[in-house]
């Protein structure tokens, strides 16, 4: 689910500061509260913020002062003054609009400009009002903000490349937001979680005579996201046959399902999305190379956490303020020792592992504020590579494991599945992975 836009009010009377917050929740926003110029500053430097509504005459700062300090920490911030005084509201400040109170509907009528549904003004930054959820200010983040705009409104495949847990599909979601499909279905897929047969059905769908010479038809997605967008998220575990299948759709829009003999017409965009080297799959013939090129035509290459560390404070809050509301505990802070500890850990797990780590603080947290106690033992105590061992990886002991097992089962994969405790499915997706298919 794409998140609400961040708004910060800043008001000294109480009254119009929580009445204006609930006002802004009932409308999907998610408001951060300040009663004075030191505490939005304090916000601000630890939240993503899309918005200001800022009080012209605060007790410790003006308006106008406030506003100049906000925007140094938040450039792309757009900040709108409000006041009692019809004097001060009816002076002109061509960067600062400045409102009085008494006329919320001027009010509201700027706030309009943030929801995601909405356009936005020339004047408004793109990537900063179009594209709130994204969270992160770091120079990658911003390029990539500025591309998803351009890319978004080219209806054409799209490839996106990133680690695991960089955000994929909140990517592929995004463009199809910021697309002219945006009123039609996203569905997503992920390509390794079924066998072969099952996939090419989930996607394609089938049709099938029974006894009685009456013909069954099973839909599939690409008939389900009619009009609308199809994300295919781990690509490259697609068999070839159904590679096959996918680029013959995406050059003449339409498909045989399985089984039938009728040609289906649909109108569907196509997004997908890898987490390994397609380059180096198609030299090993495990990918089609006419299909990677038709891809990669257009691609956007999403950036680990670690090159980007800068954002892990704004995400960091970001995920507290999510966990918190959702665990209803009174958490908001995070500590200078845990944000220092994250900006020295590599997350192998991206935004997904920084997530899952806030999460998990704010159920243990005994006060307001997350600390090292609340993270898991591998921020605490991270370990150093070990040079020059003889160790094996997870990786290679199951692979060998599995190895193991169908020898002694004959290569029988039902009686394997059994003994390993899993399903049948899952040793196929192991035996994909490990290259053990074959």
């Amino acid at each position: 689910m794409i998140n609400s836009p961040y708004v910060l009010i800043v008001d000294d009377e109480p009254d119009f500061l929580h009445t204006l917050g609930k006002r802004l929740s009932l409308r999907n926003f998610r408001p951060l509260l300040a009663s004075s110029a030191a505490e939005a500053i304090e916000i601000a430097k630890h939240h993503p913020l899309n918005m200001a509504i800022v009080d012209y005459s605060l007790t410790d700062l003006n308006g106008v002062e406030l506003a100049v300090k906000l925007k140094k920490l938040k450039p792309n911030l757009q900040v709108t003054l409000v006041t009692g005084y019809a004097k001060e509201a009816s002076q002109k400040n061509e960067t600062i609009p400045i409102i009085d109170k008494s006329n919320l509907d001027e009010l509201w009528n700027i706030i309009g400009h943030f929801t995601p549904e909405n356009k936005i003004s020339p004047k408004s930054n793109p990537t900063a009002s179009r594209i709130p959820w994204i969270i992160g200010e770091t120079q990658k983040i911003q390029k990539l903000k500025k591309n998803l705009n351009k890319i978004a409104i080219l209806d054409c495949p799209i490839l996106i490349v990133g680690e695991t847990g960089t955000g994929k599909e909140l990517i592929a979601r995004t463009l199809h937001s910021l697309s002219f499909r945006k009123q039609n279905k996203f569905i997503a897929i992920h390509c390794s979680t079924f066998n072969p047969e099952i996939l090419l059905k989930e996607i394609f769908g089938e049709e099938h005579e029974d006894l009685e010479g009456t013909t069954r038809k099973r839909i599939g997605l690409l008939e389900v996201a009619e009009g609308g967008t199809l994300f295919l998220d781990e690509i490259e575990n697609a068999p070839l046959m159904i590679q096959s299948m996918i680029l013959k759709f995406i050059e003449k829009k339409s498909f045989i399902p399985y089984g039938g003999n009728r040609e289906v017409k649909v109108d569907v965009r196509i997004i997908a999305a890898t987490n390994g080297n397609l380059i180096q799959k198609v030299k090993e013939g495990q990918f089609r190379e006419d299909l990677y090129f038709r891809l990669n035509a257009v691609s956007l290459e999403l950036p680990p956490l670690r090159e980007r560390k800068d954002d892990i404070p704004l995400l960091a809050y970001y995920f507290l303020n999510k966990y918190a509301q959702e665990f209803g505990k009174n958490v908001n802070k995070i500590s200078e020792e845990v944000l220092n500890t994250f900006k020295n850990y590599d997350f192998p797990g991206n935004v997904r592992e920084l997530e899952y780590a806030i999460e998990r603080a704010v159920i243990l947290a005994e006060n307001e504020e997350i600390t090292l106690t609340c993270l898991p033992s591998r921020f605490k105590n991270p370990s150093s590579p070990i040079k020059n061992h003889n160790l094996k990886t997870l990786d290679e002991i199951e692979k060998e494991y599995i190895l193991k097992v169908l020898k002694f089962t004959k290569g029988s994969k039902n009686e394997a599945a059994k003994i390993l405790g899993i399903s049948r499915t899952s040793l196929w997706r192991k035996l994909k992975l490990y290259n053990l298919d074959q």
